[in-house]
């Protein structure tokens, strides 16, 4: 019985000591708060921004070019197959997307 008390009066030292230590560290780590009213900004990687233009740009480039490939006769007069644009701009938007993975990891493009 005298084991397990020594026991756990060395654990509760620990355990003291291990609370001091984290409230130590606390309080020598700056504080999220103390920032003077000053604003956040959170920055995205530009690559992020190219990655959601590049289908943005292909759908309306393809929308108001009017390719062959995205529309069709109807009534002897062309116009837009929106099932054709959104797979043309999907399958445009994917290969941007591989060229912009390729070039990232590739060491071309620092981000």
């Amino acid at each position: 019985m005298a084991d397990f008390e020594q026991r756990l009066r060395e654990l509760e030292e620990t355990l003291t000591d291990t609370e001091s230590a984290l409230h130590h560290q606390q309080a020598s780590m700056p504080n999220d708060d103390d920032d003077d009213g000053a604003k956040k900004t959170v920055r995205f990687s530009y690559l992020y921004i190219i990655g959601v233009v590049i289908p943005l740009l292909t759908a309306a480039a393809l929308y108001f070019l009017k390719p062959k490939m995205v529309t069709k006769k109807v009534k002897g007069k062309q116009v837009i197959c929106m099932a054709a644009l959104l797979k043309w701009t999907l399958l445009i938007s994917a290969v941007g997307w591989l060229v912009l993975y390729l070039l990232k990891y590739s060491g071309v493009i620092k981000a």
